[in-house]
């Protein structure tokens, strides 16, 4: 198994791909404690199809289509990582006749079971609801979504449930290939999912995943996380400058975003915002991208394109009076 790990791989499970992509996205968090809701505000810009082409192709269009009548919406990595409400049907029906499965494994029938009643609540509790098309201050097609998930609580609990399952079903190699984790680190998650651990908790609007690792592998990623982007910007040697630039503006999103990674008692948290802020932000360029304005015709002709947004506004009204910063103490 690779260095992301069951543990976090299984909040991938509703991977799909796209043909149309965006140059940035930022997402902010809020949970309403009262309400058990959590809500996110989506912001995309630099949105594209990523074909030579001057207009969408008919695969981009059915794609764009298939986002602004559907409910689908994104968490970074160039849209790969997507929750598809039509996805997750079909993934009901499928997990449904594996869970039934009479000649598997029992811990792989208890796997599918409890994915099967994570995705059930998922279409139950998750709505997204599109926003309008813009021109950002680099007149570059953007958009937004409105994401909420009720019963945060309740679904929280039943993904904590799922992870622990695939982890005791997932075949851990006894002698691990390269780029494979460590006998170490399969011990540390095996013993943490017959423990019931907390694989994701909600503080507040801090949201943390918490993950056993053996340091060895921790070291691994971090190290592959930044070399692997420099040592590609630094191989373009025709762009080199234009690449590495590219590189810095992506790490300054990262810094300036509410997202902390630290690695304690063999444990690496991920965790986005503070409990004591009413909400968390994470930015990111996305890698690779090369805006073209090829989606601006589709957009305005079937969409239309808005004047002006006040995404501060769309973002406190979405989130209500809980949501509201709150105000520094004077000095």
């Amino acid at each position: 198994m690779g260095r992301t790990t069951t543990a976090m791989a299984v909040l991938l499970s509703l991977v799909a791909g796209s043909c149309i992509t965006f140059e940035k996205q930022t997402a902010t968090f809020h949970y309403d404690t009262q309400r058990d809701k959590l809500l996110i505000f989506q912001v995309y810009e630099g949105i594209y199809g990523n074909t030579n082409k001057e207009s969408l192709d008919e695969t981009e269009i059915n794609e764009m289509t298939s986002v602004l009548e559907g409910e689908r919406t994104f968490f970074f990595s160039n849209w790969i990582s997507e929750y598809d409400r039509a996805a997750v049907e079909r993934l009901v029906k499928d997990l449904a006749v594996e869970a039934e499965q009479k000649d598997a494994k029992p811990e792989v029938v208890k796997a599918k079971q409890e994915a099967l009643a994570l995705a059930k609540l998922i279409l139950e509790n998750a709505k997204v609801e599109n926003g309008r098309f813009y021109m950002n201050s680099e007149q570059k097609l953007s958009g937004y979504q409105f994401v909420t998930l009720n019963n945060a609580s309740k679904v929280v609990a039943q993904a904590n449930l799922c992870i622990s399952a695939a982890v005791k079903a997932h075949p851990f190699a006894d002698k691990p290939g390269e780029n494979e984790l460590s006998v170490e680190s399969a011990h540390l998650l095996r013993t943490a999912a017959s423990k019931a651990h907390a694989w994701i908790t909600l503080d507040g609007s801090c949201i943390r995943a918490r993950m056993p690792l053996a340091y060895g592998d921790f070291l691994g990623i971090r190290k592959d996380w930044w070399a692997q982007k420099i040592e590609k910007a630094m191989a373009k040697a025709e762009s080199r400058e234009q690449e590495m630039a590219r590189v810095l503006r992506e790490a300054r999103e990262f810094l300036l975003s509410d997202i902390w990674v630290s690695y304690v008692d063999h444990v690496v948290e991920i965790t986005l915002g503070d409990p004591s802020s009413r909400r968390a932000t994470v930015s990111s360029t996305l890698p690779d991208s090369a805006y073209k304005p090829n989606a601006i015709a589709f957009a305005r002709e079937r969409h239309g394109i808005a004047e002006s947004v006040d995404l501060e506004k769309l973002k406190s009204e979405f989130f209500g009076p809980s949501g509201a910063p709150q105000k520094q103490s004077a000095q």
